[in-house]
């Protein structure tokens, strides 16, 4: 049958057997668990094989292989072991189709994240000031309180901002996660930060911010542009 001629209450009742029918055959199920994590201090050989279109991507390839051992539980305790009833070459060929678009996006955010400089795009941030549309930044101390999110205080030839906020601003800009701990450690290499002794942040407005010299960005994204030319 087609699934979509399998009506709601009785696609319930499959699973409950199928549940059913693991808890009954529990030691043989972990049995196959076993084989499919290839857990090779007791078996020779893996009954999962990274399909070649993963191109090596654990993320996909993990997905993959619990969806081809439901399958194989469920070939094995509810369709006698017949692989057509449980419709093994359609799920494989499926989980190819839209596993290879998968894989191309994760290939295009990986050349993404290598080409951008994060720096550069925070220096565009601060460059447009009061005009940014991404988070709200202000001039003098008066307008700024450290307890709104989305806000950042431009004074002094500093960019002060929360680290919650800095990171939210750069992911609204690159359309992709941004780490906290990578932003931080590469202005800090870069000696772009305006540190305490002990911490990389300073409190402001007693809020601890990450003060950010603009000077040094200007100059670092200087050294960037030579370096391209």
């Amino acid at each position: 049958m087609k699934m979509s001629n399998i009506s709601h209450p009785y696609m319930a009742e499959i699973a409950i057997c199928f549940v059913q029918a693991l808890l009954d055959n529990y030691q043989d199920v972990k049995v196959t668990v076993e084989q499919y994590i290839g857990n090779k201090i007791f078996y020779n050989k893996s009954k999962f094989e990274m399909p070649e279109w993963c191109k090596g991507s654990t993320r996909i390839g993990n997905q993959v292989r619990v969806l081809y051992l439901v399958e194989d539980l469920f070939c094995q305790y509810m369709c006698e072991n017949d692989s057509k009833l449980s419709g093994r070459i359609q799920l494989h060929e499926a989980l190819e189709e839209t596993g290879k678009i998968q894989v191309k996006q994760l290939e295009q955010l990986r050349f993404r994240e290598e080409e951008e400089d994060i720096l550069l795009v925070l220096h565009q941030i601060i460059e447009e000031g009061t005009n940014c549309k991404d988070i709200h930044i202000v001039m003098t101390e008066s307008q700024y309180s450290s307890g709104d999110k989305n806000m950042a205080l431009l004074k002094d030839g500093c960019f002060n901002i929360k680290g919650e906020d800095l990171i939210n601003v750069l992911m609204k800009r690159v359309g992709r996660p941004v780490s906290l701990k990578k932003v931080s450690d590469q202005l800090h290499k870069e000696g772009i930060l305006d540190e305490d002794s002990d911490k990389r942040t300073k409190k402001v407005a007693s809020r601890r911010h990450y003060v950010i010299n603009i000077a040094m960005l200007e100059n670092y994204c200087k050294f960037l542009d030579v370096g391209e030319v």
